[in-house]
């Protein structure tokens, strides 16, 4: 929906805008202008330009508009992962729901595995349905299939961290029906990979690859296992061939204390061109000197021939159960950093997003997001990362799945938007905060994974119950509610 940027609409953003600066500003105080110089560049920000392709939040609260809810038996936990694959012109194809621990009965053999997970495919097209399933592809009990999704054009991967006593699996599979929006979504499975020991293979997943060819042939694959190497953990990076393999690129890389436990996350990013990718992964359980398990982040240039150790990132101040690392995404500028152990502004320890921006090449530190002033210790806030647009920056989702409301512990989802301020050209980060309200809710875990497209939030909730079954979980969409505007103001 496109809402007018008329001088009513205009004033009254911002006056809403300007009510949660206090709370939304992300930078410290040499980010601060007056708050005329803030009015007055807000006035001449609030619509998109050249200079801001996104516009700032707008008024209208964001509500749940629609719920993808497998009903896959109880503890099933769907919505522990959730993916989206979208057309190149950014419309969602298909909304990929984790069932990690759904019961799988397979009518081959006639039998039932027990937790061995389930992966559920949603379409929106004629209005959001079960499009189709996707089941494992081994045979076996408690391998938790769907705990880890990531998805790219017509790409989909999934993670089986527990196979065979946590060595882990993952597959690919390829969505045969892409080129025809009307048509269901029909995912096969092309290929896959599964090592020889105990890893967790498949725990943290992330493909990346240049979303204006019309296939995604040659994405970029990263993969973490978390408890190779006596829990050092380590990555492994693979070209991926639609038609029937992945390749491999360079040797994998592993942490370098027993518990570091790298590749608990991961994400990657490809060139203009496909050629090259940076890959990031988390360790935060990494300790920074006395202080244990605050967490590290290492950085890798992958080409096609290598993949290369480049730089090792921590945070500002490292403090203790920081967690840096929980979470990562990259945008086209930046790379985003979740710890879920990080303090707010005011002492709290809410968990955090820290900005880290590319500078030639290497990264560098910009900011840390931080949450309003609404928000309590242990809120988890770094759970989760999603950006709106990898090929903009700037505008991400963060789940908080500690955070209370009228339920304890139901969760959030905490939106940030960077918007620059003409005529300086700096940049002031504004804050939201998305969930459930008074809709019928529980303590759901909402943000537990996070996806996010600009306009619409798709947010995991695992925990949540339904009529049903106890703790079968969902994926919560959230879009923004307008009607306060519909009345004449066009």
């Amino acid at each position: 929906m496109n809402v007018p940027c008329n001088s009513f609409f205009r004033s009254l953003a911002v006056a809403l805008t300007l009510a949660i600066i206090p709370q939304a500003w992300a930078g410290g105080a040499a980010d601060r202008s007056t708050d005329a110089q803030v009015l007055e560049q807000l006035q001449a920000s609030l619509c998109p330009t050249a200079q801001n392709p996104i516009p700032p939040a707008t008024p209208g609260a964001w509500v749940c508009t629609a719920t993808l809810a497998p009903h896959a038996g109880v503890n099933s936990h769907a919505g522990k992962s959730v993916a989206v694959s979208r057309y190149p012109d950014g419309s969602v194809r298909a909304v990929f729901v984790g069932a990690p621990q759904a019961d799988w009965f397979n009518e081959f053999n006639n039998e039932t595995y027990t937790e061995a997970g389930l992966v559920f495919a949603y379409s929106p097209a004629g209005g959001w349905h079960l499009s189709d399933t996707v089941t494992p592809r081994a045979w076996k009990s408690h391998q938790h299939s769907g705990a880890a999704l990531a998805a790219v054009g017509d790409l989909l991967v999934v993670g089986a961290p527990e196979y065979h006593d946590q060595f882990g699996l993952l597959d690919v599979y390829y969505d045969r029906t892409y080129g025809d929006p009307s048509a269901e979504i029909d995912m096969y499975f092309i290929t896959g990979q599964n090592p020889l020991t105990l890893a967790q293979y498949g725990y943290a997943l992330d493909i990346s690859s240049n979303a204006a060819l019309p296939s995604q042939d040659g994405a970029w694959l990263v993969v973490g296992s978390p408890r190779r190497g006596h829990d050092k953990g380590c990555i492994e990076v693979y070209r991926v061939n639609v038609t029937d393999s992945m390749q491999q690129i360079g040797d994998h890389h592993c942490g370098q204390v027993e518990g570091d436990k790298l590749g608990s996350s991961v994400a990657i990013r490809a060139n203009a061109d496909n050629t090259a990718a940076w890959v990031a992964a988390g360790a935060p359980p990494a300790a920074q000197g006395d202080a244990l398990l605050a967490g590290e982040v290492r950085l890798f240039l992958a080409t096609d021939s290598s993949l290369t150790a480049w730089q090792t990132l921590t945070a500002q101040t490292p403090v203790f159960l920081g967690a840096f690392g929980s979470s990562l995404a990259f945008d086209a500028e930046n790379l985003y950093v979740g710890a879920t152990g990080g303090f707010n502004g005011s002492g709290k320890k809410t968990g955090t997003v820290s900005v880290f921006a590319q500078s030639g090449f290497g990264w560098t530190f910009d900011r840390e997001l931080k949450p309003g002033s609404d928000a309590e210790n242990m809120d988890l806030c770094g759970a989760s990362i999603a950006v709106a647009d990898p090929s903009q920056v700037g505008h991400i989702a963060v789940g908080c799945p500690g955070t209370s409301g009228l339920v304890a512990k139901e969760g959030a989802v905490r939106l940030f938007r960077r918007l620059k301020l003409p005529p300086t050209g700096s940049y002031v980060w504004l804050g939201e905060r998305v969930d459930m309200g008074d809709a019928p809710h529980g303590a759901d875990d909402l943000g537990r994974s996070v996806a996010f497209t600009g306009d619409t939030v798709f947010a995991g909730a695992p925990s949540a119950s339904s009529d049903i079954a106890p703790h079968d979980g969902a994926v919560r969409i959230f879009t923004r509610d307008f009607s306060l505007f519909t009345d004449g103001f066009e």
